[in-house]
């Protein structure tokens, strides 16, 4: 696995993390990789920075130097250690307006082999002014128990899909952010057995009680809310979708 590049004297590489500025984002497939096209309403010159994101084949997708022949991957997005996942792109269109694109494909995506997927995080002519999130959504991580014992990692993901297959008699919460709001929202998923959780002491069920999941073959949906960093959590719930 590549991994974060690092040098021994600077860290990690900042171009990892967020490229140097696009004139184009090409959001429609383009059947040819050629020519000084016209993307996003503005005529493409030798050597811009066009950064393409929605090939028919996401293989395609990424950053490439426009030209009146073939198009080519710019040098900082032709190698295996030059994109990974969360690594933004900034298109600074020629209207004023600008968008900012992120990569949400696995972590250390082979150049040429592997899908390269991007989504629009932010994009400045959708409110002026101001700052606007498009198509947000969060990360979901799938949790199990060992010997009784769930651990959820709040960095991994926001979104908890909780697997029951046996009682669980301790949930651990990491990394939970120290100051401000910080949610989670469980799908609790009950099999053919009627598996019990003990919850932690921390939480604060609104009504005195925990969910009832004793439905087998349901699915019980609770939202947890701290602004402590999970020393209290307040719980609320909608029990059993079967």
């Amino acid at each position: 696995m590549v991994g974060t590049s690092e040098d021994r004297f600077n860290g990690v590489i900042a171009t990892l993390a967020i490229k140097a500025p696009c004139i184009a984002a090409a959001t429609t497939p383009l059947p040819d990789l050629e020519g000084l096209l016209v993307i996003d309403g503005f005529p493409l010159a030798e050597g811009d920075r066009v950064l393409v994101v929605n090939q028919t084949d996401p293989i395609e997708n990424g950053i490439y130097c426009a030209s009146t022949g073939l198009w080519e991957r710019t040098p900082d997005f032709d190698g295996n250690r030059d994109v990974t996942r969360g690594t933004t792109v900034n298109v600074n269109r020629s209207t004023g307006t600008s968008a900012v694109y992120e990569v949400i494909t696995i972590p250390d995506p082979e150049i040429g082999v592997d899908a390269i997927n991007f989504r629009l995080w932010y994009d400045s002519a959708f409110t002026a002014p101001g700052f606007a999130l498009y198509d947000f959504t969060i990360c979901n991580q799938v949790v199990g128990s060992t010997a009784g014992a769930a651990t959820i990692n709040y960095r991994i993901g926001q979104g908890v899909t909780l697997v029951l297959d046996e009682d669980i008699t301790s949930i651990v919460f990491q990394n939970v952010p120290p100051a401000n709001v910080a949610q989670l929202e469980l799908d609790i998923r009950q099999d053919s057995v009627a598996w019990a959780i003990t919850w932690p002491a921390s939480i604060k069920w609104a009504g005195g009680s925990p969910p009832d999941i004793s439905t087998v073959d349901s699915i019980t949906q609770v939202h947890l809310r701290t602004t402590d960093g999970g020393a209290e959590w307040l719980g609320t719930f909608a029990e059993n979708h079967a």
